[in-house]
């Protein structure tokens, strides 16, 4: 639902706003791609769209460049999943070209 998630994400205006539009496209394709395409299950889901939201907030709000920010998640998406072992070693390589190429 566009509403939930540009509540989710704070976005408002998105009807009349195309920088905003843009940001909620992002997600509702996030989105899809996690619950649709990879079938994560909720907790996956959950993390990958805190990752998605990191990783664009700081490329909007911190202007950093594209593959230091992917090098930087990826490093984190890992570590983490060293702790808790949410994602196969599969589903990992796939969120980290996602990610990249999104």
């Amino acid at each position: 639902n566009l509403s939930y998630l540009a509540q989710l994400f704070n976005i408002v205006d998105y009807d009349i706003e195309l920088r905003n539009a843009c940001f909620l496209d992002y997600y509702v394709t996030q989105y899809w791609w996690a619950a649709k395409q990879m079938k994560f299950n909720r907790d996956q889901i959950s993390t990958y769209f805190s990752i998605s939201y990191l990783l664009m907030e700081s490329l909007r709000d911190k202007h950093s460049k594209l593959y230091e920010n992917v090098d930087y998640f990826k490093n984190m998406l890992c570590e983490l999943n060293e702790k808790i072992k949410l994602y196969t070693e599969e589903e990992i390589k796939e969120i980290i070209n996602h990610l990249a190429l999104t």
